[in-house]
């Protein structure tokens, strides 16, 4: 189940690249609307119907559903979000942390009374609309926010971070077994030297190679351009 995000994202990939060239803007409103819906309908009744429950759907191929939803509305949203990212402006700011509190005080509480998680695609779990779309769309402005600010303030980090965006495939697929190998005790911060570490390590290696396409590892000198543009 580590991959479930590999396949369902790769699933909805193929789908949304298809009805991107076929489709207009108000017809892709429609399929994700009608896709989230399915999706959420599909949770709340997974406990209930034998043949849906983990791992359930080869592939993860249900949680597709959720996931073509979300490119939809990204697609469509793309130059608001555009303009979340590049506009500098002190209230967006402001307004970015007091979202961020209120996030990481709800994941406290969460965790410190043992509340079931509103969402969690790898479980299936994203039974209340709202948790689904306002939570996830939240999140989404914090993160940008916060990429912004790392680009105009913090340069090396964030071309440390655009590297690693670029081979998450490779983290993805190894993150899991490698941190298998840690001990229960371990600190957090030692589980991420590894279980990130490692993988970025073993791009770095691999991107001489041209093979290294195959696993989702751009060549470095793909990646150093990437880079280099958008720092223009």
């Amino acid at each position: 189940m580590f991959h479930w995000n590999i396949t369902s994202l790769y699933i909805a990939l193929i789908v949304a690249t298809t009805l991107l060239n076929k489709l207009n803007r108000k017809q892709l409103v429609v399929v994700a609307l009608v896709c989230g819906g399915i999706a959420i309908i599909e949770s709340n009744v997974l406990d209930s119907v034998s043949f849906l429950a983990r791992p359930g759907v080869p592939f993860d191929a249900d949680v597709s559903l959720l996931v073509l939803s979300y490119l939809m509305i990204g697609y469509i949203l793309k130059d608001k979000i555009k303009n979340v990212f590049l506009r500098q402006s002190l209230k967006m700011d402001i307004i970015a942390v007091g979202v961020a509190v209120l996030l990481i005080i709800e994941h406290l509480l969460t965790e410190m009374y043992g509340l079931p998680r509103q969402i969690d695609m790898k479980l299936g779990v994203y039974k209340n609309p709202i948790s689904v779309y306002i939570i996830s769309i939240l999140y989404g402005v914090v993160i940008a926010r916060l990429s912004a600010f790392i680009k105009r303030k913090f340069e090396r980090l964030s071309k440390c971070l655009a590297y690693m965006g670029n081979i998450t495939i490779p983290i993805m697929f190894l993150h899991e077994p490698l941190n298998r190998f840690c001990s229960q005790s371990s600190h957090l911060l030692f589980y991420l030297l590894v279980g990130i570490g490692i993988p970025v390590l073993c791009s770095i290696v691999s991107s001489k190679f041209e093979c290294c396409k195959y696993f989702g590892i751009p060549k470095r000198k793909v990646v150093a351009s990437n880079i280099r543009s958008k720092n223009i």
